[in-house]
């Protein structure tokens, strides 16, 4: 963890160690799959810089063979208030495969495959609500409607006395992810997302789309881009301000003997209102062993 504490002291030199010392409690594993074997823990998780944000931004991939679910949520009572009807889901959770994250002061937890099903029954998602009925129609594998990959609970932005906003994440190929899209009214990421080549990335998850929605009401979307197969062309993706500022993080890390894997670039879209990019990525040790 020794790589971890000293990335987030350069973070956030005020709270960072507080955070590696609740990260530690929780075993992570990379969830790139990289490297063979035992991985440095500073792999456990994807950083990522936001445009107009200095928050420290980051989702630490659990290992849920070696943690229990009791761990994952001492830690994000650390970090502020877990809302009662998350705190039920203790039990149904176990096994499944989390997340926990940060955005500034506010706590994430991300929850993938048949564990997003049993948080929107918790939370009393209807699916007639006005964000779910968006994304129907949209055919997905064979399926009717589509199905969100993974889920995050923004646990930060809960109202008093109410659930969590959840934000659902689907993995799409170019073209369908665009026909999404289109079905959202979120014009300005179809522009962008058309002017994107089909050969940046590697399945699955070439395209993500997320939507995020808080009492039927969809709040805010945002194309993610896998970019993999072209890391050489992150700067051009992420613009001028997030390209400066990940290229610090790229000599930081190298200072560190770290190499950085930019892993996509995203724009968020909040109606009425401009994109927002935000770039992500990897820390990996230069050679195998703990960190």
């Amino acid at each position: 963890m020794e790589l971890v504490r000293r990335w987030l002291g350069r973070l956030d030199p005020v709270g960072g160690a507080a955070i590696a010392d609740a990260l530690e409690t929780i075993p992570g594993r990379d969830p790139y799959a990289s490297g063979p074997g035992i991985t440095p823990a500073i792999q456990a998780a994807e950083w990522s810089v936001r445009e107009g944000s200095e928050a420290l931004r980051f989702a630490w991939n659990v290992d849920e063979q070696r943690a229990p679910v009791g761990a994952v949520f001492a830690v994000l009572e650390r970090w502020g208030a877990l809302p009662s009807e998350v705190r039920a889901l203790e039990a149904a959770l176990q096994g499944v495969h989390l997340q926990v994250g940060r955005d500034g002061d506010r706590a994430k937890l991300y929850v993938y495959g048949e564990g997003v099903a049993v948080v929107e029954a918790a939370l009393a998602c209807s699916p007639r609500s006005r964000f779910q009925e968006a994304r129907v129609g949209v055919p997905r594998s064979g399926r009717g409607g589509l199905v969100a990959d993974f889920a995050a609970l923004d646990l930060g932005a809960a109202p008093r006395g109410g659930p969590p906003p959840i934000k659902h994440y689907f993995q799409l190929p170019h073209a369908q992810a665009l026909a999404h899209l289109r079905t959202l009214g979120a014009d300005p990421l179809v522009a962008w997302g058309e002017s994107l080549p089909d050969d940046l990335s590697t399945p699955p998850g070439e395209f993500v789309v997320s939507e995020r929605g808080q009492a039927g009401v969809l709040r805010d979307v945002t194309l993610h881009v896998k970019v993999d197969r072209a890391p050489e062309r992150l700067a051009e993706l992420a613009g001028a301000q997030l390209a400066s500022r990940l290229a610090d993080h790229f000599r930081a890390a190298a200072r560190l003997g770290l190499r950085l894997r930019p892993t996509y670039v995203s724009r968020l879209w909040r109606p009425g209102e401009g994109l927002i990019g935000t770039g992500y990525y990897r820390l990996e040790g230069r050679a195998p062993g703990g960190a």
